[in-house]
């Protein structure tokens, strides 16, 4: 055995009061101090632990053991440990010390304050508290100290040891106070000017804003910000000296909403007249119209509309148009010019006026134009109400492709050069008889479906008028049998999120050529949130921020805009803080992706650490027991931070440190992966004390021939010990142990599955107090070395 001055590794042994890993974890974080093993006293620090099986003297097995990361010893035996913000003047805060002395039961330990200049030479007493394992000291910062940087340091009476200096930040506590106007418009920069005082050169200024967008470049003093939304808003500010922060000072503003402008647009010109229209705006109750330029007479309104008429080609007119409603925010204004044309007069010639086509081939004709050269647009009509429009060039051919017989009846033509011209045609007629036997159909829009869909879509329905006797293909690559030709079906479950394209051919007949159409299926990946908790590092106040675009990454990382987070199941009420500050456990509900492949309300938990700078504990899941050649799969549910980095550790190898691996590579087990498999997270900022604590399980590997059991954990008076299997068996032995080694209980075989926790070794009978017991049991047909041994917890109803 090491002496005691050449140990560099403090190990400590603690009885481990859980019956799995969180609970373990958790009872070690608030158990003693320290404790005497042979001749070492030795003592561990809360919230690392690793934890192992070891077997006692007896024969009776216990679990228990902190592993202390390896420490430089210090270089004084009483340290005092830095403060890591700065402090107000009178704050009331505890400074911690480190030490591995041993203290007399009159000790006691005293804080004491340098002078500004550093200097111990009168010190100033602080706080004084009497002790021997306490570590921390509660002091209130004087409210007379001068505002500058100090030194401080603990010292010990019994024995009489000074300990090491650290530097305290003494800041005077700053004033917040800011003005802003009463009201507002929506769109318009508001600013808030600064009015507090007791600011430093390092000084923060936190400003906040309710629906606001912040004015960038603008000073910590005067903030510019513009709000889109009406209502009454709240502006906020909190000044930070080094840590030393201010009280919050928060504003109501009252945002209206300025009246939209009237949208003016230019009418369609005929003859010598042009006509302004405006569109109507919610809130006006009057538009004034008013003639910049380009027309001496006012003109002829007609509702929100006013006409120019007599007016000479090529004229420009330029009017204004003034919106107004009630409040200082109901005025706006909106300007528009539109110019005169006059219309030539055309006229046109069908070259030949019938033609029989299969269907899909072109059907062609020419129209012979009478005017100026150029494009013209034609417009025509199939039924007699709708109406379309043809580009054509004068005496040049141009094709319909009609799917059945169709009339074509023109009506006017115009110059394209001049939109909204046209003269009226005497109706010539283009008759089209067309052959339909060969028509594929005319494909409906695109179906979006989502790729958790299992009933199947008939690709027919997506065709309209198409030949009966057709065949369907797809060169798209699907999953398994999802795509049935000669039925014509496709099932969306199983195949990738993307385009799918399936082709209904008709074959040649009668002397028409054969035809296909193409139908398309959007298949869209169905939107799910598969956290269920969320956590980043708290800060000296225990408090954190946690980043919403950070956690819609989480949440989606192709897509995370389409990320919306909102305060209620209801989906009623959406968060729109860029960053929301946690002071305590807090669940808000997500909603990922768009439309019907959207997920639904999925809650997710914002966690806290008990411990300032530390991340929440991870909680792993998976099998406590496989057989030999089984596949071990192990990951955690817990949440963090984007690319922060996991350390994952096997029994027989530690992983180097990967960004976001939830998940532990999945391995095929053999004996020698049975043990102790442990997860910690650090930030990526790679900040040594933004750390979690260490999560872990514990998995036995059993040979094939082994007891497979399924042991509860779990035993009370309304809660019996379950052992699932045992009925497997004859010839066993149960026996249960205390901590310290001590049989309690012990049951000789059938067990019949009604143990209540009852002590029939060493106290006549009644429940075991309440806490960790460990069991094993021996069964004759199973070799030594792979009986079944572990914990269970007994609870109490009245412990």
């Amino acid at each position: 055995m090491l002496a005691p001055t050449n140990l560099r590794i403090i190990i400590v042994l603690l009885f481990s009061f859980g019956f799995n890993a969180l609970h373990a974890q958790q009872v070690i974080n608030s158990t003693g101090n320290s404790t005497r093993l042979e001749i070492f006293t030795i003592s561990y620090s809360v919230g690392e632990t690793a934890v192992q099986t070891l077997k006692s003297s007896n024969g009776s097995y216990l679990t228990q053991g902190v592993l202390q990361p390896q420490i430089p010893i210090p270089s004084k035996p009483l340290v005092t440990l830095p403060f890591r913000r700065g402090v107000c003047l009178g704050e009331a805060i505890e400074i911690e010390f480190s030490t591995l002395l041993v203290f007399a039961q009159d000790n006691e330990f005293t804080i004491e304050l340098s002078d500004e200049n550093g200097s111990f030479a009168n010190p100033n007493i602080i706080g004084k508290v009497k002790g021997t394992t306490l570590r921390k000291v509660p002091i209130q910062v004087p409210s007379t100290l001068k505002p500058v940087d100090y030194l401080i340091r603990v010292v010990s009476s019994s024995p009489k040891e000074i300990g090491q200096t650290t530097n305290l930040l003494v800041r005077k506590k700053p004033n917040a106070n800011f003005t802003l106007p009463t009201s507002a418009c929506t769109g318009d920069t508001v600013f808030t000017t600064f009015t507090g005082k007791d600011t430093i050169k390092s000084s923060n200024f936190i400003w906040n804003f309710t629906d606001g967008l912040l004015e960038k470049k603008q000073a910590t003093n005067q903030q510019g910000n513009i709000w889109s939304i009406d209502g009454t808003k709240k502006t906020s500010l909190i000044i930070d000296n080094d840590g030393c922060k201010s009280d919050p000072v928060e504003q109501n503003i009252k945002i209206e909403r300025r009246i939209a402008p009237a949208q003016i647009t230019c009418g369609t010109p005929s003859g010598n007249s042009i006509t302004f229209n405006w569109s109507q705006v919610g809130g006006a109750t009057d538009y004034k119209e008013k003639v910049l330029s380009g027309a001496t007479e006012a003109g002829v309104k007609k509702g929100n509309s006013l006409t120019f008429p007599n007016v000479a080609p090529g004229t420009k007119i330029k009017i204004e148009v003034q919106a107004t409603g009630p409040g200082a925010c109901g005025v706006s204004v909106d300007t528009q010019t539109c110019t005169t044309i006059i219309c030539p007069s055309l006229s046109a010639t069908l070259a030949q006026n019938q033609v029989s086509v299969c269907a899909g081939e072109p059907a062609r004709t020419s129209l012979t134009l009478g005017g100026a050269r150029g494009v013209y647009r034609v417009v025509y009509t199939t039924d007699g109400t709708k109406l379309d429009t043809l580009s054509v060039l004068s005496g040049q051919l141009f094709d319909f492709f009609p799917e059945q017989n169709t009339n074509y009846t023109f009506l006017a033509v115009g110059n394209a050069a001049l939109p909204g011209c046209y003269t009226t045609l005497n109706k010539p007629v283009f008759q089209v008889r067309v052959t339909p036997n060969n028509f594929p159909g005319k494909p409906e829009a695109a179906l979006l479906v989502c790729d958790n869909q299992e009933s199947p879509i008939l690709l027919d329905d997506l065709l309209k008028d198409e030949f009966p006797g057709g065949k369907w293909s797809s060169a798209a690559v699907t999953s398994g049998e999802s795509f049935d030709s000669l039925a014509g079906t496709f099932i969306p479950k199983g195949n990738k999120a993307g385009k799918y394209f399936f082709v209904y051919t008709v074959e040649k007949k009668n002397g028409c050529n054969e035809r296909a159409a193409s139908v398309e299926i959007n298949v869209e990946q169905k939107s799910i949130i598969n956290i269920k908790d969320y956590s980043s590092c708290t800060d000296s106040m225990l408090e954190t921020k946690i980043s919403l675009r950070d956690l819609s990454f989480q949440v989606n990382p192709s897509a995370p805009n389409t990320v919306r987070w909102y305060t209620d199941q209801a989906l009623s009420q959406e968060i729109r803080e860029a960053e929301l500050i946690v002071k305590a456990e807090r669940v808000i509900y997500g909603k990922s992706g768009q439309g019907v492949c959207a997920s639904g309300a999925t809650p997710v938990t914002l966690k806290l650490s008990e411990e300032k700078d530390k991340l929440p504990l991870p909680v792993l899941e998976g099998p406590s027991l496989l057989t030999v050649g089984d596949i071990l799969e192990l990951r955690t549910s817990s949440s963090y931070p984007p690319n922060s980095l996991f350390y994952w550790q096997r029994p027989d190898s530690t992983l180097r440190p990967v960004r976001n691996l939830y998940a532990l590579p999945p391995i095929r087990v053999n004996v020698k992966n049975t043990g102790r498999y442990t997860l910690y997270v650090q930030l990526p900022q790679g900040k040594n004390t933004c750390i979690s604590p260490t999560g872990f399980i514990d998995i036995q590997v059993i040979e094939k021939n082994a007891p497979k059991l399924q042991i509860k954990k779990i035993v009370g008076e309304n809660s019996p010990w379950i052992i699932e299997g045992i009925e497997n068996y004859q010839d066993y032995t149960i026996n249960i142990f205390n901590r310290w080694g001590e049989l309690v209980h012990s049951i000789k075989g059938p067990y019949l599955n009604d143990w209540k926790g009852t002590c029939t070794k060493t106290c006549n009978g009644e429940i075991l107090p309440q806490g960790t017991y460990y069991y094993e049991i021996s069964i004759k047909e199973i070799p030594k070395k792979l009986t079944p041994i572990g914990a269970l917890y007994v609870v109490r109803t009245n412990p």
